[in-house]
């Protein structure tokens, strides 16, 4: 079901750009992406996610001007910049009071979050590359479910964390020459999960320390780059990544005791549009 979305929306985007070459052109192909893709997630980080894309495009516009394709070859460097948006796939996992056993039912999920983004490659050939992609910490908000909010006595936020989900990647690019550039990749995913912080009615219950996990897992992507002058071009990046963690929940003062959440499944969408050059 993912996948068919990734490919409605790199459709779209080639389209939009390709036959409207205007600032209305690409600012239905940048705003119109994250709909198709997100319909489900949550509204306020898509609505930042969307403003921001919308300020890079008077950049995009004053860059535009006909030229020759922004041709890749082996040896050359790839640079994007640009804002990323991940869409937290979350699954309920049960709660584990330590020494007592599981409690059926109960369990937390994480929101959206949206950073700066980018990625810096480099092509072996003419059509393979290697790609890392990098960003600024993701926010997330843990909540709990409504089990969990039965017995802390109250439901919403119960705790914060931010993220960083760096990818090495293998991308095979299929038409290097082109002036828009599709490919498509798999990698190796490490995330880091720090700044974690009990709220609400966890920390009312006495849990006062959190730690996630870090996470290994596959990453993949799809993508696209469209020329808009002879140095500078457009991207929009899609990845599935697998990411797994488990929780430590503990306080001196807390109610059931030491706390374990295993096998927590983010497995998010990441969505990036960026502004990118070869050098």
């Amino acid at each position: 079901m993912a996948s068919n979305k990734i490919i409605v929306a790199l459709n779209y985007f080639r389209k939009t750009l390709i036959y409207k070459k205007s600032l209305v052109g690409i600012k239905n192909a940048l705003s119109v992406l994250p709909s198709i893709i997100l319909r489900d997630s949550d509204m306020n980080n898509k609505r930042f996610f969307i403003k921001q894309t919308n300020k890079m495009l008077p950049f995009v516009v004053l860059l535009t001007v006909s030229g020759s394709a922004v041709a890749l070859e082996k040896g050359d460097w790839v640079g994007r910049a640009g804002i990323g948006y991940i869409s937290i796939n979350s699954s309920t996992s049960t709660v584990d009071i330590v020494d007592v056993g599981p409690v059926p039912g109960t369990g937390i999920a994480a929101d959206d979050s949206t950073s700066l983004a980018g990625t810096i490659g480099y092509m072996l050939t003419d059509n393979w590359g290697l790609e890392l992609l990098l960003a600024l910490p993701f926010k997330h908000d843990l909540t709990s479910n409504v089990a969990l909010s039965g017995a802390l006595g109250s439901a919403g936020n119960i705790a914060t964390t931010k993220q960083l989900p760096p990818v090495l990647s293998l991308n095979y690019h299929l038409m290097p020459k082109n002036s828009w550039r599709p490919y498509v990749g798999a990698g190796i995913n490490y995330t880091t999960f720090f700044s974690e912080e009990t709220t609400g009615a966890l920390r009312d219950a006495g849990y006062t320390d959190l730690e996630l996990g870090d996470s290994y897992g596959l990453a993949l992507q799809a993508g696209i780059d469209v020329d808009i002058t002879k140095e500078w071009f457009v991207n929009a990046t899609v990845l599935w990544v697998d990411i797994n963690t488990d929780a430590k929940i503990n306080g001196a003062s807390g109610a059931f005791g030491p706390l374990e959440i295993k096998d927590i499944e983010l497995d998010p969408l990441v969505f990036i549009v960026q502004v990118g050059t070869t050098f």
